[in-house]
């Protein structure tokens, strides 16, 4: 969640001319790894969980490359950038360490 609001504050400043373009690519990438992870904990067997999981970790790496991509387009610094990509590289690893919680799991 904390990500979805920093995104949207950074998104904030980009040129107008973006508002279809890279920041709703952004937005959108933000909220979908909560919401994926919201609905793959919220499943009932292991197979739908880990799905889900793996849709939220595939969000973060997008939203890693969007970053990138606004540091390059010079719409983010690169400090603003690094500090996101920080926030990023830590959910990817408490998904990837959800994701092996469930496959190893005894649950169905």
């Amino acid at each position: 969640m904390e990500i979805i609001g920093l995104v949207h504050r950074l998104t904030q400043k980009f040129p107008g001319s973006e508002t279809h373009g890279i920041v709703s690519q952004l937005r959108r990438a933000a909220i979908s790894v909560s919401a994926n992870l919201a609905e793959g904990l919220g499943r009932q067997t292991k197979k739908d969980t880990t799905h889900f999981l793996h849709i939220s970790r595939g969000s973060l790496y997008e939203l890693d490359t969007l970053i990138q991509a606004a540091v390059d387009l010079k719409f983010l610094s690169n400090e603003a950038g690094i500090d996101v990509q920080t926030k990023i590289d830590a959910c990817v690893k408490m998904v990837q360490g959800l994701i092996k919680r469930y496959k190893d799991s005894e649950l169905r």
